[in-house]
């Protein structure tokens, strides 16, 4: 199923009348979630978001904007925001271990190396 697809039956729509209001919506939420610091590779694209929190968030965030009249609007927002914070800070911490694992590896190489020029 497309994200368009499973962003409508979480919206409750069958009508493809509003697909260019969703599309904006999912658009503007992708191109948030980069505002707020989440990585490419964990967000994907439109067409590959393999990542389910990541679409949780999408939908949260089109559930927060889809329609004139929401009054669950800003509880939709807020649960988006926790989740991207959520996912930006454990996307950081993953980055942050990876770094320190390819550092430790180019430095046992690079003993590796010295070991091997001395000999």
């Amino acid at each position: 199923m497309s994200l368009i697809d499973d962003v409508k039956v979480h919206l409750r729509i069958t009508s493809d009348m509003y697909n260019a209001e969703i599309e904006t919506l999912i658009t503007s939420a992708l191109a948030d979630m980069k505002r707020m610091g989440l990585r490419s590779e964990v967000i994907g694209t439109e067409d590959d978001i393999a990542n389910p929190l990541v679409k949780q968030a999408v939908i949260l965030w089109c559930k927060s904007g889809f329609g004139y009249d929401n009054p669950e609007a800003p509880r939709f927002r807020e649960m988006y925001r926790d989740l991207v914070t959520s996912l930006c800070n454990s996307s950081a911490s993953e980055a942050m271990y990876r770094t320190e694992q390819e550092l430790k590896c180019t430095e046992s190489a690079n003993e590796g190396v010295a070991a091997s020029e001395m000999e």
